[in-house]
């Protein structure tokens, strides 16, 4: 939502009158409106085996429906920012190529190349409310099982 400012301008003394409106975002979240929270505030575990395809899946409660998200890897390599092209961000009613309409999730699909690559995941979202003030985390271990299908198994 936003907030409107009409103005008035007097054209002549004849009293022709221009009303125009302006809107201007608000800067201040509404009492509705919430910064993102985890579904599930327990740490998950995921495993997956080297260069095993894994998909890792991070929803909040929010409104409004989050923006953007971030993922990182924490590790005794230290901390990095995940790459965006590796996760997709789920909106109501927005679809394109390679994700669908979904709200408040956004999926990491993530595979490990090296053992630097295992460690612990964190997702945080951001909406208009603000930036999520915990994070969501996954302990990402190496060994992972998957069943027949190759559907990923959480320990």
């Amino acid at each position: 939502m936003a907030n409107a400012l009409t103005c008035r301008t007097l054209l002549d003394e004849v009293r022709h009158e221009i009303y125009e409106t302006y809107i201007f975002p608000r800067l201040v979240p509404s009492a509705s409106e919430h910064k993102p929270v985890c579904k599930n505030n327990a740490t998950i575990i995921v495993g997956a085996a080297l260069e095993e395809a894994t998909r890792v899946l991070c929803e909040v409660d929010a409104y409004p429906a989050p923006k953007n998200f971030q993922w990182m890897l924490n590790n005794s390599m230290g901390t990095k920012e995940l790459d965006t092209l590796a996760y997709a961000i789920h909106r109501v009613l927005y679809q394109q190529a390679n994700y669908t309409a979904v709200n408040g999730r956004s999926i990491l699909s993530y595979t490990p190349t090296s053992e630097v690559d295992y460690g612990t995941l964190s997702c945080r979202a951001t909406n208009l409310a603000g930036q999520q003030i915990d994070a969501c985390h996954y302990t990402f271990a190496a060994g992972g099982a998957t069943g027949p299908a190759g559907e990923l198994q959480l320990a």
